[in-house]
């Protein structure tokens, strides 16, 4: 989705919403909407090729899908502040914010081509992604019949950062022969290598929150609110800050569809629960 179809979505919402501001009867009212809301979010990002890499080299297919889910759920708060210039409409300010992890260790085994060695790989990651996002905000609800319940949506398009904390070490042994009960035994012959990598990747971008909820009034001023939202956002151009050592760091910026063959896909569903307060 591109910027100007978040622009015609704005344009058709605020079109909406001033017709029927128009023709609606404006009925004493509280004219300031908060809410305040937390749950679970699930990243709508595609993982099979990087799953597929390390199940490739040997690692257990199941522990690998595990931490892939592990970073594709996550905890997700937001709150909202909206003016309600209509019973049914108001405008304000939206911040969501989403975090998850991941972690895995494992080790596989594999036979050296065209010799009787024997070697063995051992593999830590561990990854920790943020995402915040604010961004003006369109409200709509509208009360069902006489009841206590209450259906709304909103839109907002804003400013999106996302940060990734990842931290992965590799080693590689090599040798031979093979102890039947021991597994790899040292010799002249054994080799050692590893890498370790350990980087901060941050950026931002434009992004578009849209979102449905139901609510159940418990008087004129507390409702408690059940919400789904879906956040759409990609990200190119990003910092690098690669840790060298204790001390010594690097930074440069690229273009993930360059270094990686891909954008990060920054997407994903919100399911939220909490108080919406009028004022």
């Amino acid at each position: 989705m591109n910027n100007r179809k978040i622009k015609f979505l704005f344009l058709l919402l605020i079109s909406f919403c001033s017709v029927y501001a128009q023709t609606e009867p404006k009925e004493s009212y509280q004219k300031w909407r908060l809410g305040i809301s937390g749950g679970m979010g699930y990243r709508t990002i595609d993982t099979s090729e990087d799953e597929r890499k390390l199940t490739d080299m040997g690692f257990n297919a199941q522990k690998v899908n595990d931490c892939y889910n592990d970073l594709k759920w996550g905890i997700q708060g937001n709150t909202d502040i909206h003016y309600l210039f209509h019973p049914n409409f108001g405008i304000g300010i939206k911040y969501a914010f989403f975090y998850t992890d991941g972690k895995f260790e494992e080790s596989s085994s594999f036979n050296i081509p065209l010799s009787s060695g024997f070697g063995q790989m051992y593999l830590k990651m561990d990854e920790k992604d943020y995402f915040n996002y604010i961004g003006p905000s369109l409200h709509a609800r509208s009360l069902i019949g006489e009841s206590k319940f209450a259906v709304s949506g909103s839109l907002s398009g804003g400013y999106s950062h996302y940060r990734s904390n990842y931290e992965a070490t590799l080693l590689v042994v090599q040798g031979h022969p093979i102890d039947p009960e021991f597994g790899l035994v040292e010799s002249k012959e054994t080799q050692l290598t590893g890498s370790y990598e350990r980087f901060i990747m941050k950026g931002h971008s434009l992004g578009l929150y849209a979102g449905a909820g139901l609510e159940y009034f418990f008087n004129r001023r507390v409702a408690l609110g059940f919400d789904c939202g879906y956040f759409y956002s990609s990200l190119n151009d990003v910092t690098l800050t690669m840790k060298m050592d204790d001390k010594t760091t690097v930074s440069k910026k690229v273009k993930l569809k360059e270094f990686m063959g891909k954008k990060e896909n920054l997407s994903r569903m919100d399911f939220s629960l909490g108080l919406k307060i009028y004022l």
